[in-house]
């Protein structure tokens, strides 16, 4: 839907209706708030794939999606292998007392199903309905939208949840301005095959389960390359592939030749030629991504929070994008509801602090910048010893070992990683 149906006055506006805000939407009309939820694309997100790592299922519990997830067909995801400085090595999430596996998801299929559970939950979803700008002040919240019909709409609410991902939000102060994190100088190829090869738990390559009739079941695979990495996530019907390669070695106009320039990348990346074999690339899927590394000034102002790659993102090399953004609306809901509730017009100083720790978490893992705050330190300090295994093992198979190693002696903990090294050909 895209028309308001009773007032344009909400307790809480969202901004955005992926992952995190579809998700903050639900958890603060459950605290009894009206919440209009918009989002721009009418279809929703891109079809593009999307881990969602086992820690994830704690944060659909509390939504009460966790049986829509695992009962959608989305391929399930044992643990990943990773060809790495010539030593191919794999891992399971069970191994470190996860019962539940990993699930890679088709984003536009997940964030559907989160839109309509918000429906559900009382949230007002307008899809299709692009924010404007938003103005924000101590005495409230104007969001300026227009519909895809090309209507105009103007929404009021008492605060404002941004979940615009990598897109800005116009409209709010300076301190929301963005920095660019630095460490990462690599862009993102990305794109879709159907059927090809896939790898399961002690490594054998067999037909992707489309082609078999086997269990929607698989590892993801990461390797190097020697510019960058590249992975394959197995999807219901195929496989979503990118690979990191150098900014500078792409052409400026890369935007016009994106299916070529992937295929290009692909061509060289190792185990590519077993895994794609016999797989149909889906001309129009490529895609390119730069500068994905961010985060803002402050995650939280006058009236409002940022929520997932709104507030921060680092790289998506260990797959944190859709956790963090669970994991910031569910403190947003908490933190914007009390703010609500005793007509306040910012949030606590702990949601800014408690987004910050994860964020610097996955910075340091995937970029090594190890900033001079504590935050990241007392995470990983307060990890149960099996997390702290679970984030060393992937560190090491991503070739980040050093990375972990040094926020570990900073904050005098230990871990133990937990791999199997596979041998047999064609590793």
């Amino acid at each position: 839907m895209n028309e308001v149906r009773g007032s344009d006055t909400f307790d809480v506006v969202v901004a955005g209706g992926g992952p995190a805000g579809a998700a903050a939407a639900t958890f603060i009309a459950r605290k009894g708030l009206a919440v209009a939820l918009l989002e721009g694309r009418a279809g929703g997100a891109r079809d593009t794939g999307g881990s969602l790592l086992p820690q994830i299922w704690r944060f659909l519990d509390e939504l009460g999606v966790s049986d829509q997830v695992a009962s959608a067909g989305f391929m399930k995801k044992p643990g990943v292998t990773a060809l790495w400085d010539g030593v191919a090595r794999q891992f399971q999430f069970s191994w470190f007392g996860h019962s539940r596996m990993a699930v890679i998801v088709e984003r536009a299929r997940f964030d559907d199903l989160l839109r309509a559970h918000a429906a559900k939950s009382g949230v007002e979803v307008l899809d299709g309905t692009r924010v404007l700008s938003a103005i924000v002040n101590e005495s409230g919240v104007e969001v300026d939208a227009e519909t895809c019909q090309g209507a105009a709409l103007t929404l009021r609410g008492r605060f404002l949840v941004g979940a615009t991902g990598n897109a800005p939000l116009h409209g709010l102060s300076a301190e929301n301005a963005r920095r660019a994190v630095g460490g990462n100088e690599l862009a993102y190829l990305s794109g879709r095959f159907r059927g090809g090869q896939v790898i399961l738990p002690g490594g054998a390559i067999v037909p992707h389960p489309i082609l078999s009739g086997a269990p929607r079941e698989a590892t993801s695979y990461m390797c190097a390359t020697p510019d960058g990495w590249a992975l394959q996530l197995p999807i219901t019907n195929g496989s979503e592939v990118s690979v990191a390669v150098p900014r500078r070695t792409l052409p400026e106009d890369v935007s016009k030749q994106k299916d070529m320039r992937f295929l290009e990348a692909t061509a060289t990346v190792p185990m590519f030629d077993v895994l794609l074999k016999d797989a149909a690339f889906e001309p129009g899927s490529g895609s390119c991504q730069s500068d994905v590394a961010h985060q803002a000034v402050r995650f939280a102002g006058t009236r409002y929070v940022l929520v997932g790659d709104a507030a921060a993102y680092a790289d998506p090399i260990f797959a944190h994008g859709v956790q963090f953004a669970l994991f910031s609306a569910f403190i947003a809901a908490h933190e914007v509801a009390h703010a609500v509730a005793r007509n306040r017009d910012h949030v606590s100083e702990r949601y800014d602090h408690l987004l910050r720790q994860h964020h610097q978490m996955s910075k340091i893992m995937a970029l090594g910048e190890i900033d001079k705050n504590r935050a990241a330190i007392d995470l990983l300090r307060g990890m149960p010893q099996r997390e702290r295994d679970l984030l060393f093992t992937s560190a090491v198979i991503a070739g980040r070992a050093t990375h972990f190693e040094a926020l570990a002696e900073r904050s005098g903990v230990t871990g133990t990683p937990q791999f199997q090294l596979l041998e047999a050909p064609p590793w």
